[in-house]
């Protein structure tokens, strides 16, 4: 969600400078925001990520396979 917000304004700062209304750094501060955004919502997935395989680890991680070789 706040990675859409962030693309907005960026699209909204280019809009505007290229209307006169803004200097060129405003566009510069949204791509910045946009690529930190982006560097967040990375870093939040793999973080999540790495908590679900430390739970299926944690849980005996490939009982699945296990109990395939039991048939």
């Amino acid at each position: 969600m706040q990675v859409h917000s962030l693309e907005e304004y960026g699209r909204l700062s280019r809009l505007q400078f290229e209307a006169g209304r803004s200097s060129y750094l405003q566009v510069l501060d949204a791509d910045r925001s946009l690529f930190n955004g982006k560097l967040d919502f990375t870093q939040t997935r793999y973080d999540l990520l790495t908590r679900f395989v430390s739970v299926y680890k944690a849980m005996g991680g490939g009982w699945i396979d296990k109990a395939g070789e039991m048939k």
